[in-house]
């Protein structure tokens, strides 16, 4: 028997608001525990028999400035780029989650609204670039309007080819209460 897995309300709602294809951070409950959570909303359904993922991230920007880049390779389907801003107190609390767990859920959309989910144990090396510059990124000054500047200049020059999603851009601290939530029922 899978066990079920809670996400808040809120960050669901605002999250099928945001135009896909997108991608969100926040939290997933499971079994009275909170995990990082990186959700993505796809225009499109990745076929069940391809379904595997690599995840990959980076920091982007310049000396003064920082952005979060997640990549997924979904195998033998395409490529998803987002950008994040850290000056986000939701994505800093996420991430710190993350590095201090070494685990997260990935939770995937599809257009036919069918939800996958997947737990990873993050091994030693899968976030070191964001270990490596946690303080940067505690400390992060960027302001929406040089997050867009780099959005831009990333999709000049993608760090990797692939669509661009959407990040669901809320410093919502609710986002990360599980007290008012929905379940998401495992089918097998």
């Amino acid at each position: 028997m899978l066990p079920e897995l809670i996400v808040n309300k809120e960050f669901i709602k605002d999250f099928f608001k945001e135009e896909k294809p997108c991608c969100g951070v926040g939290v997933i409950g499971l079994e009275n525990s909170k995990k990082a959570l990186i959700a993505l909303r796809l225009n499109e359904s990745i076929p069940t028999q391809d379904w595997g993922f690599q995840f990959g991230n980076s920091l982007y920007g310049s000396s003064r400035i920082e952005v979060i880049h997640f990549g997924f390779e979904f195998y033998s389907f395409k490529n998803f780029n987002v950008l994040i801003n850290p000056n986000n107190s939701v994505v800093q609390e996420v991430l710190k989650m993350m590095i201090e767990t070494k685990d997260y859920f990935f939770l995937l959309i599809n257009s036919d609204n069918s939800v996958v989910a997947y737990r990873s144990e993050i091994t030693s090396n899968s976030l070191y670039w964001l270990e490596q510059n946690l303080d940067r990124i505690k400390n992060s000054q960027t302001t929406h309007e040089e997050y867009l500047k780099c959005i831009s200049s990333f999709e000049k020059n993608p760090v990797v080819e692939g669509d661009m999603l959407n990040w669901l851009y809320n410093d919502n601290s609710n986002y990360l209460n599980l007290e008012d939530y929905i379940k998401l029922n495992p089918q097998s």
